[in-house]
């Protein structure tokens, strides 16, 4: 359901942005100061805005942490899989595709934490050699998401706003309100 409420906004949400930092910023960032909020609404702000931004900035800090793996010297991913509530949304799945900018593929076991275990559990019995044997028999895919040309320069628009929310708020706005929870609450 809010996925097909969120697919009725168009990427960026009007310009509403999700901060994601509801326990402070991890990677790139590592600031216990950060906090989450929306930024750009209006009165016209709608119900599909605010949950496409919600899932737009969860990417986005993702992509964020990808980056800095990059910068670390990490080759560039090609093709990333998805599992978890988020690998159950279309949406947020292509979603991902396109601020990622590469391939994204869900696989055919809605628990990961089980197959991996069940992996492990079947290495361990001799019924495979090794995790990757394993990995082939047991890890089906599912679907496979593609990123496209018009929505990655969309998305890197909007991704340049979301780096610039956490700038400009980290430095004064961050500290402030971090300070006031501590003092008050």
């Amino acid at each position: 359901i809010m996925s097909a409420t969120a697919a009725k906004s168009p990427i960026g949400a009007k310009g509403t942005i999700f901060l994601p930092w509801l326990a402070g910023a991890a990677c790139p960032h590592y600031d216990d100061n950060a906090r989450g909020g929306f930024i750009g609404m209006t009165l016209g702000t709608t119900k599909a805005e605010l949950l496409r931004a919600a899932m737009e900035g969860i990417c986005f800090e993702m992509r964020e942490m990808l980056n800095a793996l990059k910068a670390a010297g990490f080759s560039n991913f090609e093709t990333l899989r998805v599992t978890g509530g988020a690998a159950r949304s279309d949406l947020w799945c292509e979603m991902q595709a396109n601020i990622y900018g590469c391939a994204v593929e869900t696989v055919d076991a809605p628990e990961a934490t089980a197959l991996g275990a069940a992996m492990i559990g079947a290495v361990g019995a001799g019924v495979f050699k090794d995790l990757a044997e394993a990995s082939e028999h047991m890890v089906h895919l599912k679907k496979r998401f593609e990123p496209t040309a018009a929505a990655m320069a969309q998305y890197d628009d909007v991704f340049s706003v979301f780096e610039s929310c956490y700038e400009g708020l980290a430095k004064e706005a961050f500290p402030k309100v971090f300070q006031y929870q501590q003092k008050y609450h």
